[in-house]
Parts: C-alpha cells; sequence; structure tokens
C-alpha cells in the first residue's frame, strides 16, 4: 500500500445472497488482500454486542 492509498480502495463485492431465511444478506468479498464473509442485516441488531460497531455486520 503506497501512500496515496487509502485503506478499502481495492474493496471488491464478489457475491451477495439474500436468499436464506435468516433476514441478512450474505456479502463475500475481499479488501487488503484477506477475503472476507458477512451477514449484513437491514436493521441494528436488537442487542448491541452482536454487532461490529453501528455496521449493522454480525458477530460470528
Amino acid at each position: 500500500m503506497s501512500t496515496t492509498d487509502d485503506l478499502g480502495d481495492d474493496l471488491k463485492i464478489t457475491k451477495t445472497d439474500s436468499s436464506r431465511q435468516m433476514g441478512g444478506t450474505w456479502v463475500t468479498g475481499s479488501i487488503a488482500g484477506h477475503s472476507f464473509q458477512v451477514l449484513v442485516f437491514e436493521d441494528h441488531a436488537e442487542c448491541e454486542e452482536y454487532e461490529l460497531g453501528t455496521s449493522r455486520i454480525s458477530k460470528l
């Protein structure tokens, strides 16, 4: 990463899947050379400890 690159400039979303019965959307992608799979919800979790910050991304 050079000094002109911003964190997240290489974020790539490769797949989304909302067909499961969990109410959220599974998102697959990569950032900074790391692959990820996250479950994203439209609304915040009922319990704050279940998500990363205020991101609506659940901790698994």
